[in-house]
């Protein structure tokens, strides 16, 4: 493995979900000290909004999406990759794809897509 590939992946407490492709938590930067707060947009993915939700049905989707992340990552540490050429987002958000460690490196963004939770977004 090279080292640059190693670049840019921080450990992550998550402490709140946002929504089916945003989470806040504490972000790592090295030697287990977090206390940089952060908000993370999930790269590549789309899941249904709640608050800009235009009919009850994608309410409740939006929900839905926000609950299976809820229950899959909430209180946990996972790896959180970003990408240089996209670090942060309009929002100030950190563009990141989330690896859940006890699940064998569980990608949430893409098991997000799989669970029919969120679609593919390319900005």
């Amino acid at each position: 493995m090279r080292i640059r590939d190693n670049l840019y992946h921080y450990k992550f407490q998550v402490q709140k979900v946002i929504d089916g492709d945003t989470i806040v938590g504490k972000l790592d930067k090295g030697r287990n000290n977090f206390d940089e707060e952060v908000h993370i947009r999930m790269l590549g993915i789309q899941a249904p909004e709640i608050s800009k939700a235009k009919t009850a049905e994608e309410r409740v989707r939006g929900y839905e999406a926000k609950n299976f992340l809820t229950d899959l990552i909430l209180g946990k540490s996972v790896i959180v990759k970003t990408v240089k050429a996209n670090d942060d987002d309009n929002f100030g958000r950190m563009l990141a794809i989330v690896y859940l460690p006890e699940k064998d490196d569980l990608d949430v963004n893409q098991h997000m897509i799989d669970s029919g939770h969120a679609v593919v977004y390319e900005a």
